[in-house]
């Protein structure tokens, strides 16, 4: 099927079934019933970042070179654009501010969750792609080490809605001896 005519297919999908559910799936007629829409087969999938959706106050910790651990305090934003959530995240800071957006959806055709990472400290896109398992969401991406930027290496998210309200996260990198190393943890608590 060609994108733009799966685009028109899913949009009138979305409408019918916003239509059907401010109806409450019945008209106004006596006797008469609307014809039931099909659920897409993923929409619990759609419906995991939707939960995402709102303001929130991050509280992270991070391990420095020396391994020292700093904490860091963030502000982010999430909103709806279809069946995409986007995030606006934003790390005030006396040295530098940092600033970054993030775009998640769950993709029909390949089964999974596909997005991107980008942010102010580098011009570098990550591109993910993951999985959900109950309510944790685990999305992988390649790119330059933090030991040695001439070599690329693999980095996974994984976000965990404990509640509608809190979210726990961390992020881990590959080591050269295969091992997942964790370097930031955290949890996000919502403000909204």
């Amino acid at each position: 099927t060609p994108p733009l005519q799966r685009t028109l297919v899913a949009l009138g999908a979305t409408l019918a079934l916003a239509a059907c559910a401010s109806t409450g799936g019945a008209s106004d007629a006596p006797g008469e019933d609307v014809a039931a829409i099909p659920i897409p087969p993923n929409a619990p999938l759609h419906a995991f970042l939707q939960r995402m959706v709102g303001d929130w106050e991050i509280r992270n910790e991070v391990e420095g070179p020396g391994g020292e651990v700093m904490r860091m305090e963030a502000t982010e934003s999430i909103t709806a654009v279809g069946p995409w959530i986007v995030s606006e995240m934003r790390v005030p800071s006396e040295a530098a501010d940092f600033d970054a957006r993030l775009q998640v959806t769950f993709d029909e055709e390949s089964g999974k969750f596909i997005g991107t990472w980008a942010d102010s400290s580098s011009s570098y896109l990550w591109m993910y792609e993951g999985s959900l398992d109950g309510d944790t969401l685990t999305l992988e991406s390649e790119g330059p080490s933090y030991e040695d930027p001439t070599v690329d290496t693999r980095y996974r998210d994984i976000v965990t809605m404990v509640s509608d309200d809190r979210r726990e996260h961390r992020s881990e990198m590959l080591m050269g001896d295969g091992t997942w190393a964790e370097m930031v943890t955290g949890e996000s608590v919502r403000v909204d």
